[in-house]
């Protein structure tokens, strides 16, 4: 891959229009009434693009991003590179049984221990809640610990398409701190997202933009953050230390 001037390399495959399946669009009658009133001509075909060949970049990392815009190609990136968005429905993974607390849905203790902390969901309290009871966010995190249990267990790659899309940014750079440590045991994560703010965040060996049609490689290393396990009698909760 050539360096771009900015120090970035080139995409290993950027976005292609695919002339030979063009899509024709048909428009009625309100479409053309309205392309008057706004003197804009729509356009009569569209050329699907073929998406971002992450392959190369697969080979020896530990996290990588791909970030863009919605209808970027983000998620078509992730699917060509393994990704698969009806894993968790063909596995089980999005049940929950409505009696059991999250932590039963985990057979060793050790293992939900550690996996629900680098899901970023902290409190030991919640743990013990059926997953219907948490708030949106930490229903994300908890299914996210569960995809991650899967991908250990089988020693590939995490794929994480709309990457804290559901939870506030303080949430978000907790989660991201967490998937750090996570990712230093020699796991290997790739998530997509439309914050940038996670690529400051996240210690990532490259980023895809897929707005920019480049990959992006850091100059500098973060130092690995440390984590406290503090029980506290009344919140208990892993801080940072």
């Amino acid at each position: 891959m050539g360096a771009d001037e900015n120090g970035g390399t080139a995409a290993p495959h950027q976005h292609r229009l695919n002339a030979t399946n063009e899509t024709a669009f048909v428009y009625g009658s309100t479409a053309a009434e309205v392309s008057v009133m706004f003197d804009y001509t729509p356009p009569k075909t569209h050329q699907p693009f073929e998406p971002f060949d992450l392959t190369p970049l697969l080979e020896d990392f530990t996290i990588g991003i791909v970030v863009g815009s919605s209808g970027s190609g983000k998620t078509q990136a992730l699917k060509a590179a393994g990704f698969n968005p009806e894993e968790d429905s063909e596995r089980g993974l999005d049940q929950w049984h409505p009696k059991f607390c999250v932590l039963d849905h985990f057979s060793v203790a050790a293992d939900a221990i550690e996996l629900l902390g680098a899901a970023g969901l902290n409190s030991v309290p919640q743990w013990f809640k059926p997953f219907q009871l948490l708030s949106n966010g930490e229903q994300y995190r908890a299914q996210l610990a569960r995809r991650m249990s899967v991908s250990s267990r089988n020693r590939t790659t995490l794929f994480v398409d709309e990457f804290t899309s559901v939870v506030d940014r303080t949430v978000a750079r907790s989660l991201c701190e967490s998937l750090n440590r996570y990712a230093s045991k020699g796991r290997r994560i790739v998530v997509a997202t439309c914050h940038r703010d996670v690529v400051g965040w996240l210690r990532h060996d490259w980023v895809v933009d897929t707005d920019l049609n480049e990959v992006i490689r850091p100059t500098e290393r973060r130092p690995a953050s440390h984590w406290l396990v503090s029980l506290d009698e009344h919140v208990g909760t892993i801080t940072r230390g």
